[in-house]
């Protein structure tokens, strides 16, 4: 058990059990309770004497202490965990410690399963290398998500800072702005202007005149984004409508360690100045980091104007039950058209999914656009309805052979019946 729990000291601790090996070997105790890799550091290193003099915290005066170890007798035979090996293999050291280290409830003499965690008593000073596992999880408030969940119309509310275009538009200051701890990450962004809306030119002139006028400098807090990625994975791309509200400074972070003194001097300190902007946008040009492919590299957004903003709606297949190829296993329905383009009018709720109806649908059935069930105020783009019908295809029915034999030879049964 002593070679696993070295393995997973971290490197503050390690440095701490070789001193208090030091220390042992200098009153005179035995130095077989700890791994060879501590013993053998001792010829290497060297420590200072104010170190040496420092009392030991108890961990170790326990783990230095060989009378607190019990050993077992080991019973496994190596070969069913170990291709080709032997128990004459167990009498190399070497394979011993790689034994017990991989294998400790078979191999490891000292190991014992109603051992409670040792590490738990440690201060948490020791654990410098370390995440601090007292740390709070920031969660969303439930009236907080509450709110999100019922926002009017179904626009969930978005928050974005100005940038400088002076200090925050090259590369390496965007760089900055994503290669930084999550909850202070950005992801930087502009928002397409309209330069017909008063609005919108007026902040632009006035916080951004060098810059182009058909563009808005922005960056977006990455917790924002990533809530609506877990939520709406890969359909918040002109699939989703929000009221993005700009402001112009963002407030300072949010302390380390969440500690509750600090949090709440955090709180009080929060400036209440108004948003300079708050519009309907949709988010458009969501570029992924090409290097780990779940990164968000940049995200744009522009103006939404209902019955004229085209929204492309994902497509779920409703119905599967009333259709004898889809209620199995064997068939599915493939998707070809995944998102279909509408046109949303004004005060109306805007939904997640185009839901198409799959009853009756046989192998080799083709949904075409007459089973999709557009709710009230929603109409498919020209692009759509231009088309002829037989061109526009949203998904079809495949199946597996055997399945469409069973069906020709249960048609055929009941042809002979009749």
């Amino acid at each position: 058990m002593m070679h696993q729990l070295h393995r997973s000291l971290p490197a503050t601790l390690r440095h701490l059990s070789v001193v208090a090996t030091g220390r042992a070997s200098q009153t005179g105790a035995s130095t077989a309770a700890l791994p060879r890799t501590v013993v053998s550091a001792l010829s290497t290193r060297s420590f200072s004497s104010k170190v040496k003099k420092e009392k030991l915290h108890p961990f170790f005066e326990k783990l230095n202490n060989p009378d607190t170890v019990s050993k077992r007798e080991i019973t496994a035979d190596p070969a069913d965990f170990v291709q080709n090996a032997t128990r004459d293999d167990l009498k190399d050291p070497d394979f011993a410690e790689f034994m017990a280290a991989n294998f400790p409830e078979h191999f490891d003499p000292e190991y014992d399963p109603e051992a409670t965690d040792e590490f738990a008593s440690l201060p948490q000073e020791l654990f410098l290398n370390e995440p601090n596992p007292s740390k709070p999880k920031k969660k969303m408030p439930p009236e907080e998500r509450e709110k999100l969940d019922n926002a009017p119309f179904n626009m969930r509310p978005l928050k974005a800072y100005l940038r400088d275009p002076e200090t925050e538009r090259k590369k390496y200051a965007a760089a900055a702005m994503r290669e930084v701890e999550a909850h202070l990450r950005c992801i930087p962004g502009v928002v397409l202007m309209d330069t017909r809306d008063p609005t919108a030119t007026a902040v632009h002139q006035k916080y951004q005149p060098q810059w182009d006028p058909k563009r808005l400098l922005i960056k977006t807090p990455w917790p924002q984004l990533q809530r609506e990625f877990v939520k709406y994975l890969d359909r918040v791309e002109n699939s989703r409508v929000y009221n993005l509200s700009i402001y112009e400074h963002q407030p300072p972070p949010p302390p380390k360690w969440y500690k509750e003194e600090e949090m709440k001097e955090w709180e009080a300190n929060l400036p209440t100045d108004p948003p300079i902007f708050t519009r309907q946008v949709v988010p458009k040009s969501v570029n992924w980091d090409p290097r780990t492919d779940y990164d968000v590299y940049c995200m744009n957004f522009a103006f939404y104007y209902p019955g004229k903003t085209v929204i492309e709606l994902p497509v779920k297949f409703v119905n599967k039950d009333l259709s004898p190829a889809l209620r199995g296993d064997s068939c599915f329905m493939l998707p070809i058209a995944r998102k279909v383009p509408v046109l949303i009018e004004d005060g109306v709720f805007i939904p997640d999914y185009l839901n198409a109806d799959c009853t009756d649908m046989q192998v080799g059935d083709v949904l075409r656009r007459d089973r999709l069930l557009l709710p009230d105020g929603v109409k498919l783009h020209k692009s759509v309805m231009n088309r002829a019908y037989v061109n526009y295809v949203v998904g079809v029915v495949y199946g597996s052979r055997r399945y469409m034999m069973d069906a020709k030879e249960a048609a055929a049964a009941g042809e002979a019946k009749k």
